[in-house]
């Protein structure tokens, strides 16, 4: 400040003075203005570098050091010929132009303030668009059906325990597990028709028959609901519906099997079985298992050395079935083929032909067909839908006589 103060000081002499730019101030003025710099540098410091502009004006020994006020970069600078006009005081003097300002430098109080930005007025909410009056209500999401029911209640006997249930229930658990719900729908109802009735029929004895069972999908249980109810009737009256997996190409006789004869439970046909992945199957067992087994139920001793002896197949019925067979050579017992299956080797069929191995010392025993043979053929019904049979000609056809109310 006081530096500012010793230039306008030394301005102010040379206006007074008359003098031009090129004269030199008087020896007691520069002294004056020396002092009061170098009182200034020594009472206050700087607190940033100075700008070279000030450095020169600072410089008293340069030729131009009161040549002019402080300017900015863009006026020209005063000439040797240019004299400065006279004026009774600093104030006549025509403004000079505005110095740079001081990055630091606080703006004057005149100056206008700057107008507050307007504030953006708050946007009107869109109102929502109305909706037509005649536009559908939406629809609720659809509630799970309800599992349809019969309102009939059946018993088995499941896993060593009696269970009860609504019949659709009941029925659809075991058909599940007999054949599943992958089988075309007609033989799926043929299945469920066939089920109910043998239940039906045995629990009105007061018999709870012994069953497998499985979760049923909905889609199977749909399928069993359209014919929930129906039964296959022989003289107006439920029939014994038995039915097993795979013949080998016929069915055979209750009477042939069982010793009991039904008029409904005779041999027929059943085609195309032969093409099923599960219809021919071969067990091995070594002649040391067999004599094992076979001593264990009939009273008979197997001669190791005769194996060839231990089996004769007497004869059949039904055409396929193995109705007697010898066992232990011409001295040995005579039993049938459905006691061999069930009770002593436990094969699959009693369709089977039986072939010795004296190299590996061991029995072929090969079987076609699945299950005791008498009643309907599951794999039967499954080519019958196959081929455009519905339920009832399914039935029907399998229980000769019989029909479906």
């Amino acid at each position: 400040m006081r530096r500012k103060l010793a230039l306008l000081v030394l301005c102010a002499c040379l206006v007074l003075t008359g003098g031009c730019a090129a004269a030199a101030p008087p020896p007691e003025m520069i002294a004056a203005v020396h002092s009061l710099e170098d009182e200034a540098s020594s009472s206050q410091k700087e607190p940033d570098s100075p700008s070279s502009r000030e450095e020169e004006s600072a410089q008293s020994g340069s030729s131009d050091a009161g040549s002019s006020a402080p300017s900015s970069s863009s006026a020209p600078p005063a000439s040797s010929s240019q004299s400065v006009p006279a004026a009774s005081s600093p104030a006549s003097q025509p403004p000079a132009d505005k110095p740079e300002e001081d990055p630091g430098k606080e703006e004057p109080q005149g100056k206008p303030e700057d107008k507050p930005e307007k504030e953006p007025e708050d946007e009107p909410e869109e109102e929502p668009e109305e909706e037509p009056e005649d536009r559908p209500e939406e629809k609720p999401e659809d509630e799970p059906e309800e599992e349809p029911e019969s309102g009939e209640t059946l018993s088995i006997t499941a896993g060593g325990r009696k269970i009860s249930g609504d019949a659709l229930d009941i029925v659809s658990q075991v058909v599940m597990n007999e054949v599943g719900d992958k089988w075309p729908e007609e033989a799926i109802k043929a299945q469920a028709v066939a089920v109910y009735t043998n239940i039906f029929r045995q629990n009105s004895q007061g018999v709870s028959p012994a069953f497998n069972v499985r979760t049923p999908s909905a889609s199977l249980k749909k399928t069993i609901s359209q014919v929930i109810g129906e039964m296959v009737l022989y003289d107006g009256k439920p029939a014994l519906t038995t039915f097993f997996a795979i013949s080998p190409g016929v069915t055979a006789s209750s009477e042939n099997v069982w010793g009991a004869s039904y008029p409904y439970l005779t041999s027929v046909d059943s085609w195309e079985e032969e093409d099923y992945k599960d219809y021919e199957k071969t067990v091995t067992l070594s002649a040391s298992e067999v004599k094992r087994k076979v001593e264990a139920k009939l009273d008979v001793e197997l001669v190791r050395g005769q194996e060839d002896d231990w089996f004769e197949i007497l004869d059949y019925h039904d055409g396929e079935f193995v109705r007697n067979i010898r066992v232990g050579g011409e001295d040995g017992v005579t039993t049938t083929g459905r006691n061999l299956r069930e009770n002593i080797l436990g094969l699959r069929s009693t369709a089977f032909d039986i072939r010795y191995d004296p190299g590996a010392e061991a029995f072929e025993f090969t079987t076609r067909g699945y299950g005791h043979g008498v009643g309907m053929s599951q794999v039967g019904a499954y080519y019958c839908a196959q081929n455009g049979w519905d339920y009832v000609e399914i039935l029907e056809y399998y229980y000769s006589g019989a029909y479906v109310e």
